[in-house]
Formats: structure tokens, sequence, C-alpha cells
């Protein structure tokens, strides 16, 4: 620990870097005639490095688990159009939707009443992009991967950016890792304190077998179980996986390709089914255009 305490005003090493006996890791500023100047920089400080990050990332989270309640309604909506799906699995999706949308909602006025008002100075150099990640999705991660990057602001443009840095240790609070990505060519578009979601892929693999998570049965590590469509009945079929993403999993063997495969659990093995094909989560139209590879993201 230091024995003099002061305004940090250049830090020279990042967390994590290695360092030596005698070696200069920061710059402090002890003027006390600026104290209380120093005093109000810390708090505008925390507010942009702690406060703001954390409602940010409350309010991505929060945007997901709608688009994801909007997906699960849009699929209990057509399972029930075709008559197989009950009013009360219908309106469970309904209230999910309605929940997911309140909490957004919330988590929005939270960021809003940290967010920044007049005038804000930019800081040059380098571009970043601070992407708080779940600690369960962390295990994969590496310095150097490539990602591909979302302002909400500009959900059709995308720009590329490659994983600079990971924090030694997780936030307690949050459950999550900081990781940093760097944006080698940022677009003129592209401000400050924008909210960006990025798509790390830290493994691939061309023309697989997938199937929507939702499908996966009795997951034991690599071992399935999944509903297969045959003599028009549901038949279980043990499977072995691979590669598996947010919404999708690569299956290595114990399906062929063109078998149909029954998503959700209002089935249950040995009952008739009548088939009606549904879409693919979303992720895996961009996998198909391009060459129906597997990406692994990380939000």
């Amino acid at each position: 620990a230091s024995e003099i305490t002061g305004t940090v005003v250049k830090r020279l090493v990042d967390r994590g870097a290695h360092v030596k006996a005698g070696q200069v890791l920061l710059e402090l500023r002890a003027d006390q005639t600026s104290a209380q100047l120093d005093q109000a920089r810390a708090a505008l400080r925390q507010l942009v490095e702690q406060s703001r990050p954390q409602a940010a990332a409350a309010l991505a989270q929060a945007k997901v688990q709608v688009e994801q309640a909007e997906r699960d309604l849009k699929r209990a909506q057509g399972v029930f159009d075709a008559g197989g799906g009950s009013a009360q699995q219908l309106e469970q999706a309904q209230t999910a939707l309605r929940n997911a949308r309140q909490q957004r909602d919330s988590a929005q006025a939270a960021y809003n009443a940290v967010a920044p008002g007049g005038a804000t100075l930019a800081m040059d150099g380098a571009t970043e992009i601070l992407l708080p990640v779940n600690e369960q999705s962390i295990g994969n991660l590496q310095i150097g991967q490539q990602a591909q990057c979302v302002a909400d602001a500009y959900p059709d443009r995308s720009f590329a950016a490659q994983v600079s840095f990971l924090a030694p240790q997780v936030d307690r609070t949050t459950g999550t890792l900081e990781v940093r990505l760097r944006v080698p060519s940022p677009p003129a578009w592209l401000k400050q304190d924008m909210t960006v979601s990025a798509d790390i892929v830290t493994a691939q693999r061309r023309n697989t077998l997938v199937v929507p998570n939702d499908a996966l049965r009795s997951v034991n590590g690599d071992q399935a179980t999944v509903l297969v469509l045959r003599g028009g009945r549901a038949q279980a079929q043990q499977v072995k996986l691979g590669l598996q993403g947010l919404t999708l999993t690569q299956v290595v063997s114990g399906l062929s390709s063109g078998e149909s495969v029954l998503a959700g659990n209002s089935v249950a093995p040995g009952e008739r089914v009548q088939l009606q094909t549904l879409p693919l989560p979303s992720a895996a139209a961009s996998s198909a255009a391009s060459g129906n590879d597997l990406p692994m993201p990380g939000r």
C-alpha cells in the first residue's frame, strides 16, 4: 500500500500487468489547496466509471430479456395457432413479455438518472468499448479474438473490434468481467458513451449440424436428448453436443441432416405430432448468411 495519498493523474500500468520492484505505477498530485476539487473529480469519476457502466449493463441485459421474451411469444403464438399449444402457455408467454418490458423500463429510468447532461469533453486517443461479460461466459475469451459490434442508435450498421483487455478479477457486485474491445477503424458516427452490443467469436464450425437450444432436454455436459419426429410421433433421441452458442448448439452425433427436431417442452415422447416448421432463432440467420458457421458470441 502507498504511504502517501493523493489524486492519480496518470496510471502507468494496467490491472493484471506484471510489475517489478521499484517500478513507477502511478503519478499522484497531492495539492492540499485543491482538495475539494479533487474530491469532486473523484465523485465524478465514480459516476462515470461505476454507476453509469453498471446502469448501462443492466439496461442492456433488460433489452436482451425483452428480445428473448418477444421470440418466445412469437414461437408460442405459432404453436397455438397450429393447434399444438394451450391457451395457458400462450398467456404465460404474454405475461413474461410484459414483465420483461417493465424491467427494461425500470432499467432505462435508472440509466437516465446517471446519464450525462450538459457539455461533455470527449477524450482523444484509441477507441475502446467497455463490455461487462457474465462470468459464466468468460471461459473461452482470449486476447485478440475478433468481434462484430452494433450501436443501438444505428442497428443496421456494424463495425469490427478486437478483444484487447480482460480484467484480472470478476466484479462481485454484478458477477461480470470487464472486457475491453479495441476498435481499429472506428466509424465517424460512433460517439462516446453510446450503447453498443458485441458478438465475440470464440470458435467456429463450417457446414455443421445445429439445433435450437430450446430443443435440448436433459443436458449433461456434452450429452443431451432431443425429440425427433418419426412416423408422426415424437421420439426421444440421445445426441452428443459440440460448440454451444447463445441460441444454437452443434450436434456432433445422434442426428442426421434433414430430420425434424421438436422445440419446447409441450410435447412428450410417444405423442402424435403435427409438424409445423418455425424459424430458427435470429442468430441462425446471420450464421447461414456467412457459410453456415456456428459463432460463439459473448455480450
